[in-house]
């Protein structure tokens, strides 16, 4: 639901001359006296203005996700694919089996990939920590956590957050923010929650730290709100060509003295004059049960047939603005091949992979610092391990073959030149997937085997004689070795 009363109103404050900048289009820019092109008041773009889209509660957002699929895939697309690969951890295998099992325990995943959903589709989606070393309304200190300490992790939207308690200190990293949010589930008690407590996602934000202006102040703003006019666009777009389709073919009858029957010249109310309506319904009747056509000798019937020259183009170019709104390749948005001479798509997918791991990087890494940080010790460990994220970009075998050729030839170039032995370059190789058994030395137990040959070859014979297998050459076929 959209609350214009308070914009219109505060446009026209804005407007009246009171010293507030004009939220209207104004003149200028090229002018063309003879078109009133730029010139203030004869210019028609003058009057055009911005009013800001605001909702009342969830249910616009909800019914737009559950019932258009577009408006769907522009919520979960980016999320889902941003959780395609996850990351691995950069410690002993023992610390990393511990801090998975944790994850696996408390979902994190499915956690960060609903309240992402929710920021999204509601402009802010948190997650409240539920830990029980001190009542939630005080803020989480990390150094009195122990382990199994993390009970729950509660996904929530800003429907069902309140604030009063603003940061209003600007030497304070929460500044413009809550202190504290009182948490309203659906189902289950209300409480109390410090802002330490909760792991705050918002979809788009204000470039400044004092917030919005002319949308709430305390929330994100829906990524949905951008691309919702294309979405609107597209679905009365659609509704209307089935429509049309519908009206493809339309039936004349002409009935003669069909004006004077309407304007009531022809007796309606004598019995044996037959009205419109009963022509029309004994027409239908007499189709559907003999399927014939039966009217009288004066009347006429005709079908009128509508023309769809031109809608395919256009009906093609609706999905092409949502997926460009949305930020999303086409190719990914319809699951379809690229289109064009020689195209392959795969720049397009590698900027939007780019794209995705820039996003992850930028709404995750700050969350999980302090989630990493809790479910350490909820498991027992006195810090977080460091991790790398794993990359989006899944290559062929055929790719990675190429690159791991390219990385030995440049290893083979760095040990030529003596800048590397062979034991620093097996370590540079290491790192990757096809070399990542590879050691420093030695495989174990080589020089046992060198010691004690599973075969016992005979000594060598000399060919006694001079010439060229006379002096010292082993014997064999040709006099060359075995």
């Amino acid at each position: 639901m959209v609350r214009r009363t308070a914009t219109r109103l505060a446009l026209r404050a804005f407007g009246s001359g009171r010293g507030y900048p004009t939220q209207r289009l104004t003149a200028g820019g090229l002018v063309n006296p003879m078109s009133g092109a730029g010139m203030r008041g004869l210019d028609k773009a003058e009057s055009f203005f911005f009013e800001p889209t605001r909702f009342y509660s969830p249910g616009p957002m909800e019914i737009l996700c559950v019932q258009s699929w577009a408006a769907r895939r522009v919520r979960d697309l980016p999320v889902d694919d941003m959780f395609i690969r996850w990351r691995k951890w950069d410690c002993d295998p023992d610390r990393a089996e511990v801090m998975d099992e944790c994850e696996r325990k408390h979902r994190v995943q499915a956690k960060l990939s609903a309240v992402m959903r929710a920021a999204r589709q509601h402009g802010t989606g948190m997650i409240v920590m539920h830990t029980g070393e001190a009542p939630m309304d005080q803020p989480l200190d990390m150094r009195r956590l122990r382990e199994g300490d993390l009970s729950n992790l509660l996904v929530v939207d800003r429907w069902e957050l309140s604030t009063s308690d603003w940061v209003s200190d600007t030497r304070d990293p929460n500044y413009g923010r809550g202190e504290w949010y009182d948490v309203y589930p659906f189902r289950g008690d209300a409480f109390r929650c410090h802002h330490s407590r909760m792991l705050r996602f918002d979809g788009l934000t204000a470039p400044t730290d004092s917030g919005f202006r002319w949308y709430d102040q305390e929330w994100g703003v829906p990524d949905l709100v951008p691309v919702v006019l294309a979405l609107v666009q597209d679905q009365a777009f659609v509704s209307a060509v089935a429509h049309l389709a519908q009206e493809a073919s339309i039936g004349k009858l002409k009935v003669p003295n069909l004006g004077k029957a309407m304007a009531g010249g022809m007796h309606p109310d004598d019995p044996n004059v037959p009205s419109v309506e009963h022509i029309a319904a004994r027409i239908n009747q007499g189709k559907s049960i003999y399927r014939l056509m039966m009217m009288d000798a004066s009347q006429e019937f005709e079908r009128e047939h509508v023309t769809f020259l031109g809608l395919a183009q256009i009906f093609d170019q609706f999905p092409k603005r949502v997926a460009n709104a949305a930020d999303i390749p086409l190719t990914r948005w319809q699951g379809m091949s690229p289109a064009g001479l020689s195209a392959t798509g795969e720049s397009d997918m590698r900027n939007y992979v780019i794209h995705m791991e820039a996003l992850r990087q930028k709404q995750l890494a700050g969350p999980l610092a302090v989630l990493d940080e809790v479910l350490a010790r909820d498991a027992g460990l006195a810090e977080a391990p460091e991790f790398e994220w794993l990359s989006l970009l899944e290559l062929s075998d055929m790719d990675r073959a190429e690159l791991a050729l390219k990385r030995v030839e440049s290893v083979e170039k760095v040990l030529a030149s003596g800048l590397v032995d062979e034991d620093e370059g097996r370590e540079l190789l290491k790192d990757d997937e096809m070399f990542a058994e590879l050691a420093g030395g030695a495989p174990d137990g080589w020089d046992e085997l060198m010691a004690e040959p599973a075969v016992q070859l005979p000594p060598l014979q000399m060919i006694p004689g001079g010439g060229a297998n006379g002096e010292g050459a082993p014997a064999g076929q040709n006099g060359r070795g075995r």
